[in-house]
């Protein structure tokens, strides 16, 4: 329970410094407030593609779906994902501390008794916490806003995130 809270409050500074600095980019909408997050994207691109069937158009679109997203974001990455967006140092460094205690276990009834087994170190982000969806969002958030400013970085950045067993999948039309 004193985890929860702790990555709330840490969650909401992370949130505001991203805020205030207009850091975020507007596709992740899955982590910004006031915001439906995929319901709201999935308007968006229903208006855009009648839009584009009336004018009669063309239009490529991308998405990318992750398979066992949270799982796939390397610690590494999540602490140099927190440094390039300036974070507090009096932040990253107990997340990182935090990091290394993350584990879970597997408990399976067997006729009267609980079977438990070893700590299972966790890979990627610790779910179920306010933290975890906004740091997911964070990690993905350069490819974005290199989306925004160079097509080839976005490019090199997607192919790095597919080598590094994130795998995008795409849908033309």
């Amino acid at each position: 329970m004193i985890y929860k809270i702790y990555t709330a409050c840490i969650a909401e500074k992370i949130y505001k410094h991203l805020d205030t600095n207009k850091l975020l980019a507007e596709e992740q909408k899955g982590c910004i407030k006031n915001s439906q997050g995929c319901k709201e994207q999935l308007e968006i691109d229903s208006v855009v593609l009648e839009k584009v069937h009336k004018d009669n158009r063309n239009l490529y679109i991308a998405y990318i779906d992750y398979r066992k997203a949270f799982n796939s974001v390397p610690h590494s990455w999540l602490i140099h994902v927190l440094q390039i967006y300036k974070i507090d140092p009096q932040i990253i460094n107990p997340l990182q501390q935090l990091m290394k205690k993350w584990t879970t276990t597997v408990q399976v009834k067997v006729k009267n008794h609980w079977i438990m087994s070893d700590p299972i170190r966790i890979r990627g982000i610790y779910q179920g916490d306010n933290l975890s969806t906004l740091w997911f969002c964070l990690a993905l958030n350069p490819p974005f806003l290199s989306a925004q400013q160079n097509k080839l970085w976005f490019w090199c950045t997607l192919w790095y995130l597919r080598n590094a067993m994130i795998e995008p999948s795409f849908i033309h039309g």
